[in-house]
């Protein structure tokens, strides 16, 4: 095995204040907040959007009585 370093710029989305960030297919039944998203080569800023604090915990509040209603 064999490690390799490269020097590559680091692409990251940082959330605004009082913000959080989510992907734009985020799944409704298993949200998902950050406040920085780091990017793989492959990921591109558009797959993510940006939710207020009070939208992101509307949405996983929303998750977590889904899944209580449905007894998972």
């Amino acid at each position: 095995m064999t490690t390799e370093t490269y020097n590559r710029p680091l692409r990251r989305i940082v959330a605004s204040e009082g913000h959080a960030i989510t992907r734009k297919d985020y799944n409704a039944e298993h949200p998902y907040f950050t406040p920085v998203v780091y990017l793989g080569a492959g990921d591109s800023e558009d797959n993510y959007m940006e939710v207020t604090a009070e939208e992101a915990e509307r949405i996983t509040r929303e998750a977590t009585a889904n899944e209580i209603e449905g007894g998972e």
